[in-house]
């Protein structure tokens, strides 16, 4: 039995090439044509976005996170700069400040030596201990008297007497420096009279180094 070859007619061949074209149509338009919002951040794969195939313009400022973004040198050094400005607005006020306080305090009085000319003189036969330094007085910015020098008299005699306005505001007593192994003391009462004593008793050498007491006028 003879078995008949199918042919290939002129219908086939058009209807084949027109499938083929239609389908390959779809692919080139869905390719080329996506719907809208349809590709996300999971479509795309990592750094494939680079600067070359962003539009200039199209990144605004309103589509940026600010958040991941680092300070701009210009802008370090604007904050630094004003931080220095404050500081150093406030150093000079300080500076100003202290000035004027120091501007505001009234100056200390220069040295009194006592049995000097025009300062009080001493009593009771006192005098300055030999070789010791002259005994004096003064009243520093804080209205505190301090006495210095080294004197030598009898024990629990007046040795001399302060200007009113460098008397204590209340009876000042305290420990002395004494020539010798006794112990010694000094009052100063509110009309100013100095008075040392020592445990010894009679003549001794006293220092008044390092008394003070705040004065009863400034």
């Amino acid at each position: 039995m003879k078995r008949v070859r199918p042919r290939l007619t002129y219908a086939n061949v058009v209807s084949t090439v027109a499938l083929v074209i239609a389908v390959g149509g779809a692919s080139a338009f869905a390719a080329t044509h996506l719907a809208q919002n349809s590709v996300g951040p999971r479509q795309l794969r990592r750094n494939a976005v680079t600067n070359a195939k962003i539009k200039n313009g199209a990144v605004t400022g309103a589509k940026i996170k600010l958040s991941t973004l680092g300070t701009v040198p210009s802008a370090r050094h604007a904050a630094s700069a004003e931080s220095a400005g404050r500081a150093t607005t406030a150093g000079l006020a300080e500076r100003a400040n202290s000035a004027a306080v120091a501007a505001a305090l009234i100056p200390p009085e220069p040295i009194h030596l006592v049995g000097g000319a025009g300062e009080p003189p001493f009593e009771n036969g006192f005098v300055v201990a030999p070789g010791g330094s002259p005994a004096g007085f003064y009243k520093d910015r804080e209205c505190v008297v301090h006495l210095l020098g080294a004197i030598e008299g009898e024990s629990q005699h007046v040795a001399f007497r302060l200007p009113p306005a460098d008397a204590p505001t209340q009876e000042a007593f305290g420990a002395i420096a004494v020539a010798g192994p006794e112990a010694g003391n000094l009052t100063v009462n509110k009309a100013g009279w100095v008075e040392p004593t020592s445990q010894a008793g009679g003549t001794s050498v006293f220092g008044l180094d390092g008394f003070s007491f705040r004065a009863l006028s400034c």
